[in-house]
């Protein structure tokens, strides 16, 4: 969902950037606000919405990398020995 929030950000951001430039034309100094303003405004709106992006879509859920299409969570197992030495470390009496 947040991914989807900042991929929209960096449409909106970059459309009013497009405005800035001149690529739309829109005359956004007959609305009433100044041309360095909108500029400001639109790449502010696009770089927060690339930063959301971008973290959503290399954010970890408990020390795992999200992985996929769809960022599911992929689970690594223990090595073999791993799983032996916890098993020595709980089966050990406390006095040895």
């Amino acid at each position: 969902m947040w991914i989807i929030m900042g991929l929209t950000d960096m449409v909106l951001g970059g459309a009013v950037l497009l405005v800035y430039f001149g690529y739309l034309p829109v005359d956004v100094t007959g609305i009433g606000f100044p041309r360095w303003m909108v500029g400001a405004f639109g790449t502010i709106w696009f770089f927060s919405g690339l930063g959301v992006a971008a973290y959503q879509a290399t954010k970890t859920v408990d020390g795992e990398q999200l992985r996929g299409p769809i960022l599911q969570i992929r689970r690594t197992r223990r090595a073999p020995r791993e799983k032996q030495r916890a098993r020595r470390r709980v089966s050990r009496p406390e006095g040895a």
